[in-house]
């Protein structure tokens, strides 16, 4: 229901403005100060009014800036659990590193392990050939020593039998001879 205020020396008047023929009309007579204390009241709810107003803006900036500052937190929220994933990953890929690092390692160690080995076998064999090098040519020089001097002493047995066959040749020729003159020589007598 509306109420219309109607001053000028005259009473109050409340007319119904919800109806459509005004017909009906209600006087109220009020004190000055009455009025004045009403007219005190609307301008308390026009300030109440316009306070509120005021406080429904802040509520709605401060309502949009709470919207804009949860977006924010949501954002910062996923950025952070993008890290976080990202992190665990970066963790997982160097522990995956960290496994690679320590095989990779553990066969370095094995193959050393195996090439020192291996080198000490070479080297056991490189001292075993050099010492059998050394043993065979020290054997072969005893046998081109040993048959050198068999060589040599055969070689002077032989040249001592030429010699002995030379001269025995020699003599045989010069018998020969003798034997070839004296029978010519019986020949000749005959």
């Amino acid at each position: 229901m509306g109420f219309l205020f109607i001053i000028g020396g005259e009473p109050w008047r409340i007319v119904d403005l919800q109806q459509d023929n005004y017909k009906k009309v209600n006087y109220v007579q009020i004190s000055e100060e009455s009025y004045e204390h009403l007219t005190g009241l609307e301008n308390q709810v026009k300030t109440l009014e316009d306070q509120v107003k005021d406080i429904n803006e802040k509520l709605s900036s401060v309502h949009s800036e709470m919207t804009t500052k949860d977006n924010m937190v949501k954002q910062h929220a996923k950025v952070a659990e993008e890290a976080v994933s990202g992190w665990e990953k970066a963790e997982a890929e160097a522990l995956a590193l960290k496994h690679q690092l320590e095989s990779i390692t553990l066969l370095k160690l094995t193959a050393e392990d195996r090439v020192s080995h291996l080198d000490g076998a070479l080297k056991e064999c490189m001292w075993q050939i050099r010492n059998l090098k050394e043993e065979h040519e020290q054997k072969l020089h005893e046998v081109v020593l040993s048959k050198t001097k068999q060589w040599d002493k055969n070689k002077l047995e032989l040249e001592s039998k030429i010699l002995d066959l030379d001269q025995q040749l020699l003599r045989l020729s010069a018998e020969n001879a003798a034997l070839s003159r004296a029978f010519q020589h019986v020949n000749e007598d005959q």
